[in-house]
């Protein structure tokens, strides 16, 4: 029955310590989860997407790969990205985030704001 139940639910901390729990239905909205969580806890400053990855049912961990960074003050150096490579796109990355990010149940549960860092 314990077994089953850590199937049922995940526990996920990268809420600040906070412990947030979901249905492993759930669980494929971690990385927009995640996306947003890192530009609002960075301030505005920079935000993660692009995440691919895999849960592991058993130990409850999803390993996060294929990260793409944005940076809001993006610098040339040479005609080339400065700061975390070609598939930095600033702003125009945040933007393309939320214009197809829709705030789930992890959000809200870190109490993340609607439309990310203001």
């Amino acid at each position: 029955a314990e077994r089953e139940a850590s199937r049922r639910e995940l526990k996920n901390t990268f809420g600040g310590g906070k412990m947030v729990k979901g249905d492993l239905k759930d669980v494929n909205e971690l990385p927009q989860t995640f996306s947003h969580y890192t530009h609002v806890k960075s301030k505005g400053k920079f935000m993660i997407t692009d995440l691919q990855g895999v849960f592991d049912k058993e130990s409850n961990v999803y390993e996060f790969t294929d990260p793409v960074c944005h940076k809001s003050n993006r610098k040339h150096t040479n005609g080339r990205h400065k700061s975390f490579g070609r598939t930095n796109l600033g702003k125009k990355g945040f933007d393309a985030f939320y214009a197809t990010h829709h705030c789930n149940g992890f959000c809200e549960a870190l109490g993340l704001p609607v439309g990310g860092w203001k």
